[in-house]
């Protein structure tokens, strides 16, 4: 009879332990690190997929990660990413393409000398679509810079074209300044000297400036979580979002007493959180800061490697509201600064320098944001000095950016008033991002696989559990740098996981 009872016991408790196991297996608990949108895209997957134990950490009072759209003006500015960048494969492009929320833009600027006049358009058109074709070819070089790649050939065309005409030959080559500038807003890179001339990176099919009717690209983060175009249908995302959370360690790959543990996430203000998975989101900058303090145990050595080799920099927007629209119809006004600057800098009051040079020569120009804004420019800032810039009050670049415009546009707007009102947001110094979106460097490109790939594997606990998964713009290997890259990620590890909890049913289901 007693040995019967042990029998007894012995399966209830092994039926238990079974139970148990698998109802765990069954309904896995998950975090997300960030709110952004691969955060947010990997929350909406696993909840529409009956994952329902989830938590979104995110390190600011706000949800958007790199998306920050705020009300300036009469609509919605994009202080962060602004534009739906194609049509064909784009995910953004589809999920809102039957919702009538974005339009085409396009590029028609008018180009300044310092000279205080305007530019030959067509003359200028011509060069820009030059530098478009060198700059989307295919160079199938690993070994050279972007810079060192386009200079080159650049100037081996106008060299050859202008060899008679030596005023258009100054000009070519001043504008080669303005498409570096075009380079680094496309890359986020602080030198085109540091990207790789050739990339992995695809172009989606379509028009590449597509905007948010004065929406704001928000708006995407709100078809994510279903509450547009129907707010009966919403997700519960929201409600399993705690901001302020700033994470310091995970501990991916924990061990009691011989079983695994579950991953523990710990963030600065001392609370402890405790899952089966973490998505990790945030920005490549933020791993190049802190991959050797957040993780434990230490990243493989090949992650850490490829995070030390890809690249990520920073872009600033200024965005200025003015009293009334002085501006023409064009889609924005750029400035051609001379390959001399010496003269022009002179003029410069004593702040607006440093070692002889000055940060408002990393100014490319004022655009147009949407016509839902019609008083609105944003002014462009990019290359070395952004890092700088972020430390400059308001004032300081408001009397920059009107001393350019006072200069170079001076003939046909002789009486610009100051902005009335001005915002921006600093992507660098913000230690949550410490940068706006990633790029390929020479040293990434002498893998074998993609980097981004080796950025993207998931790592395993000692049992065999993928405990630690990563998303974000960063990780994807053809569209990184962009929002519908960021969403892809946050599906593809949200799915990865969903896979895991689908196979352990089918083996339970089967016996397999």
């Amino acid at each position: 009879m007693l040995n019967l009872m042990n029998s007894i016991n012995v399966s209830v408790a092994i039926f238990f332990a079974f139970s148990l196991t698998f109802q765990c297996s069954a309904t896995p608990s998950v975090i997300i690190v960030g709110a952004g949108s691969a955060g947010i895209a990997a929350a909406s997957k696993l909840l529409q997929n009956n994952i329902t134990n989830v938590i979104i950490l995110e390190a600011e009072n706000r949800i958007g990660g790199r998306i920050y759209s705020v009300k300036f003006g009469d609509a919605f500015v994009d202080l962060g990413a602004q534009w739906c960048h194609g049509e064909k494969n784009n995910i953004v492009h589809e999920m809102v393409m039957n919702l009538n929320l974005l339009r085409p833009g396009i590029e028609n600027y008018d180009y300044y000398s310092s000279s205080g006049k305007i530019l030959n358009k067509t003359f200028v058109d011509e060069l820009y679509s030059l530098f478009l074709t060198i700059y989307y070819e295919d160079k199938n070089d690993n070994k050279t810079s972007l810079g060192d790649y386009i200079i080159k050939r650049y100037n081996d065309y106008v060299l050859q074209k202008y060899a008679e005409n030596r005023q258009n030959l100054k000009l070519a080559k001043e504008c080669l300044d303005i498409f570096m500038k075009a380079a680094l807003s496309e890359q986020g890179a602080f030198s085109w000297f540091d990207i790789s001339a050739n990339d992995d990176y695809e172009l989606c099919e379509g028009n590449q400036l597509q905007n948010w009717k004065g929406r704001g690209y928000k708006t995407i983060l709100d078809v994510l979580m279903q509450k547009y175009p129907n707010p009966k249908n919403r997700l519960p995302i929201e409600d399993k979002i705690f901001l302020n959370k700033e994470v310091a360690a995970i501990e991916w790959n924990n061990k009691y007493y011989g079983y695994s543990e579950n991953v523990a996430v710990k963030c600065r203000d001392g609370s402890v959180y405790y899952a089966d998975h973490v998505i990790f989101t945030p920005s490549l900058a933020v791993l190049k800061n802190n991959y050797r303090s957040l993780f434990h145990p230490a990243l493989p050595k090949e992650k850490a490697n490829i995070i030390e080799a890809l690249g990520i920099g920073a872009v600033l927007k200024i965005f200025l509201h003015f009293p009334y629209k002085w501006w023409p119809d064009s889609s924005g006004i750029v400035f051609i600064w001379p390959e001399n600057k010496k003269g022009l800098l002179r003029k410069f009051r004593k702040e607006l320098m440093e070692n002889g040079t000055s940060w408002i020569t990393n100014l490319a120009g004022l655009f147009v944001v949407e016509k839902e804004n019609p008083n609105v420019l944003s002014a462009w800032f990019l290359g070395r000095f952004v890092p700088e810039i972020e430390t400059y009050s308001d004032d300081l670049l408001v009397n920059g950016i009107m001393f350019v415009l006072n200069t170079f546009a001076k003939h046909d707007f002789p009486n610009i008033l100051k902005p009335n009102s001005v915002i921006r947001n600093n992507w660098y110094s913000n230690r949550h991002f410490r940068g706006v979106y990633s790029y390929q460097t020479i040293k990434s490109r002498q893998y074998e696989d993609s980097p981004e790939i080796i950025l993207s594997k998931p790592l395993a606990s000692s049992d065999g559990k993928q405990t630690l998964l990563f998303a974000g713009e960063a990780t994807h290997p053809i569209y990184y740098s962009t929002v519908h890259g960021a969403i892809e990620t946050g599906f593809r590890e949200a799915q990865r996981i969903i896979d895991i909890y689908k196979l352990n049913y089918v083996k339970y289901k089967y016996n397999l």
